[in-house]
Formats: structure tokens, sequence, C-alpha cells
């Protein structure tokens, strides 16, 4: 059971959808369910049940598998390397069959500063199990910047304060 939802997970990761420990847990559930239902003598255990428990779960993810938590950042689960480098070739042979010059190529991005934002993390005392939340100020502005491939026009930054 636990090589069929490493074999899940390990899809899970590819295809880059985050899950939780609950997740896992139930999917456990599902796919020992499941086995059972095949192999009704599944692993001799007839008058047995398997339970996802946080001790189950703890001992999968620290001795068994080394599975550990991390946080998201930025966009990049949502990028597609591919589609990314098929899009470069297209748009050189468009800029090529245009007889398109650098000067005449923009690029233009925008990116968020968040000017009241705490850090996630802090210091506190080893006798201290654990510090006051908070919660985060979302307030921001977003920069636009905008130029062209050989850099000799610059577009002064555009700022929209609230989107």
């Amino acid at each position: 059971m636990e090589r069929a939802l490493m074999i899940w997970l390990e899809d899970c990761i590819a295809k880059k959808i985050p899950n939780s420990g609950n997740l896992i847990k139930q999917k456990a559930l599902k796919i020992y369910e499941h086995l059972r239902n095949i192999v009704p003598s599944y692993a001799g255990l007839e008058n047995h049940s398997f339970v996802a428990s946080k001790g189950w779960f703890k001992k999968l993810k620290k001795k068994r598998y080394i599975l550990h938590n991390i946080k998201f950042q930025g966009e990049q689960a949502s990028t597609n390397a591919e589609a990314a480098e098929n899009y470069k070739l297209k748009l050189a042979r468009i800029i090529n069959e245009g007889g398109y010059s650098p000067d005449q190529n923009f690029n233009a991005d925008e990116t968020a500063l968040y000017w009241k934002k705490l850090p996630f993390r802090t210091f506190i005392w080893r006798n201290q199990r654990r510090a006051q939340g908070f919660k985060p100020s979302k307030e921001r502005i977003t920069l636009h910047v905008c130029s062209n491939l050989s850099g000799s026009l610059m577009i002064e930054p555009m700022i929209i304060n609230r989107s």
C-alpha cells in the first residue's frame, strides 16, 4: 500500500500538485481499501483494518521515506518550460521573417512590491515554545517596466497603487 502511495505522491510532485498530510492519509486509506477489495486476504489481515493515524504518517515521512514539508514560492509551479522553449523558437522565426530590428522588439513585465510585509520567520528564546502570530499585511504597489531589446528606449516605470 505504501509503495502505491509513494507512486501517487511522485506523480503529484511531477505534476506540481500541492498535497498535505491529511490528503496523503486519505489517499492511503483509499489505496488500502482498494487493495482489500482486489485481494480479500490482503497480507493476511482479513480481520484487521488500517488506520492512517498521526503516528503512522510521522513514521512514514520521517523513517521510511524521509519526506519534508516545504513552502511554495513564487509562480514557478505555474510555468510550462517546454512551451516557453518552443515559443522562443517561434518568436525568433517571426522576428527574422518580419525583418524586425532590436529597436522594434519590446518586453514588458510587472512585479509587486510589498512595502509593509513582515518576515515569515523569527528568532525566539530556547525556553519559549512559540511566538505570537500576526496577520501579514497585503498592501503592495505593482511596478510595470518596459524596454526595447537594444536597450535604447526604456519606458518610464508605471506604478499601480491598487489593481
